[in-house]
């Protein structure tokens, strides 16, 4: 309540945010309504990992992958082997959506 108090119709500034392990409720305000939002942690991830994960949400497939990064298709498919528990997610429609929902990137 005494964020909403102090907060200006006019002020776009910070949001109320409440942390809660990996995640965390985003509460803005935009005119007369409030805006929820949810966020989570990007887990750590290897640098090759990382790489792949961009390139599924871009779409690629996981032979287009291979060949771009010199490596087996088999190769990939045990990276998002590796990548789905860190993310929680069991698909690759789950990982891009990951992806394209950014959240909160900061060092843990």
């Amino acid at each position: 309540m005494s964020w909403l108090r102090r907060r200006r119709p006019d002020d776009v500034s910070d949001a109320l945010q409440i942390e809660d392990g990996e995640r965390m409720l985003v509460v803005d305000r935009v005119e007369d309504a409030l805006l929820l939002g949810e966020r989570r942690r990007m887990p750590r991830l290897t640098p090759r990992e990382r790489e792949i994960l961009d390139l599924v949400a871009e779409g690629v497939t996981n032979d287009e992958i291979a060949a771009r990064l010199w490596v087996s298709p088999g190769t990939v498919r045990r990276h998002l082997e590796n990548i789905y528990p860190k993310l929680g997610v069991h698909t690759r429609t789950a990982a891009a959506a990951f992806v394209r929902d950014p959240p909160i990137n900061r060092p843990s």
